[in-house]
């Protein structure tokens, strides 16, 4: 397109050589009354040219002095603007630097430049955005020195002025900081009531799932929590490691809220079935129904996941086989089964050789009970707390069988190792 333009340029220049450079013949010849003017003909094209610039300049001069009281007021308005603009971005480094006071300031500073920048024409040119922001960042700074009358009134400012905005997020936007504001002073009723005032589609966002998560665990509601923490996971908030933890120990937290074995039974149906075969819940499970003397529901369900015994985490495994050996006189004989084969599968294991004698001691199997549990007995590496267990049992079956001095020798032995 360039090439096209020189190319016109050229041949324009070309036709004023031709125009001017030789000797032009024609004349122009103005007649006014009884009197006639005679120029040449060039004269009067280069006179007409000049003629058309100095008018056009003149009418440029003239639309710029009329046009320079508006462009004074525009002039200033962009110097507001730009002092505003600097004032905000000072506050908000200031902020993420700690320095609350001076955040403040700046942010009133702003505030300021805004209020005298207002015009019919806020709604379009970003105006009521700025002060939204501006008004946040004074709240902001006046919540981090806990000023109670100045975050409250620079809040409702900025929820004020974001109902304004040409932003249909801006409220919401305002609403979900305030909420987080609450949710760091420990205010979760405040909180769950700006929570409460999004539109449902907001309300169902990670973010605000996430402060509604918060909420819940701050007011002590295991089972409202646990349904927002799904909630979450249905909207893949967490990895799938992650999701399980925060699973586990929410329902961990529900069972934990049961007073009596009705109400934990009422709880643990609550429970999806698919948080109920998660091995930490159903140690945790079992371990709560062995605490109210139900020993046969915590055996079974401490059997769903016996299998895996060996593969779980030592930090669900190792509550699993204290729960067990504290529900033993819920296990029927299938168990002498499933112990004798995990045992095998890990003979060098000493809880599980423990819990093998255990079983055969519940069982009757008092021989055999009797070698196992001596094992650990005498084996000085196991921990005290193991080898007490061993010995309680021992004297247990030797109270059974009445030989009372071999019962009171295992009572003293077991006595002793509380201070080992």
């Amino acid at each position: 397109m360039r090439w096209v333009i020189w190319l016109l340029m050229i041949f324009a220049a070309a036709t004023l050589a031709a125009l001017f450079g030789v000797e032009n013949q024609y004349s122009v010849v103005f007649y006014m009354k009884e009197n006639s003017y005679q120029i040449s003909f060039n004269f009067f094209v280069i006179a007409a040219i000049l003629i058309l610039v100095a008018g056009y300049l003149l009418a440029r001069l003239l639309a710029n002095l009329l046009n320079l009281p508006s462009a004074t007021r525009r002039w200033r308005d962009l110097r507001r603007e730009r002092h505003g603009n600097t004032e905000l971005n000072e506050a908000i480094l200031q902020y993420l630097a700690g320095r609350y006071s001076r955040t403040v300031k700046s942010a009133n500073k702003a505030i300021k430049a805004y209020e005298k920048n207002r015009s019919r024409r806020e709604k379009i040119d970003g105006t009521v955005e700025f002060g939204v922001v501006a008004h946040l960042m004074a709240a902001a700074g006046a919540n981090r020195l806990k000023d109670k009358e100045t975050y409250t009134e620079q809040m409702n400012l900025a929820l004020k002025l974001a109902e304004k905005s040409r932003l249909s997020d801006a409220p919401d936007g305002v609403r979900l900081q305030q909420a987080q504001w609450l949710i760091e002073n420990r205010e979760p009723q405040a909180a769950r009531a700006a929570i409460g005032k999004l539109d449902p589609g907001v309300a169902r966002r990670i973010a605000t799932l996430q402060m509604q998560l918060k909420i819940d665990r701050m007011e002590g509601a295991p089972l409202a929590a646990l349904h927002t923490a799904r909630m979450l996971i249905k909207h893949k908030a967490y990895e799938p490691q992650k999701a399980e933890q925060i699973i586990s120990d929410l329902a961990s937290q529900v069972l934990d809220s049961a007073t009596d074995l009705p109400q934990l039974k009422d709880l643990w149906e609550k429970l999806d079935a698919k948080e109920r075969k998660l091995p930490a819940v159903i140690a945790h499970a079992a371990w709560k129904y062995a605490q109210y003397h139900d020993a046969a529901t915590a055996c079974s369900l401490i059997a769903t996941c016996w299998s895996d015994i060996n593969t779980l985490p030592e930090n669900i495994r190792t509550p699993l086989l204290i729960t067990l050996d504290l529900a033993m006189s819920g296990a029927d004989e299938s168990w002498l089964k499933r112990i004798e084969q995990t045992h095998n599968q890990a003979p060098e294991d000493p809880m599980l050789t423990y819990l093998a004698g255990r079983v055969c001691e519940q069982h009757q199997i008092l021989g055999r009970a009797q070698m196992l549990l001596d094992q650990i007995v005498r084996n000085e590496q196991l921990s005290a707390a193991l080898r007490q267990r061993a010995l309680l049992a021992l004297a247990k079956m030797a109270e059974d069988s009445n030989e009372t001095e071999k019962a009171a020798a295992y009572y003293k032995e077991a006595a002793l190792l509380f201070n080992a």
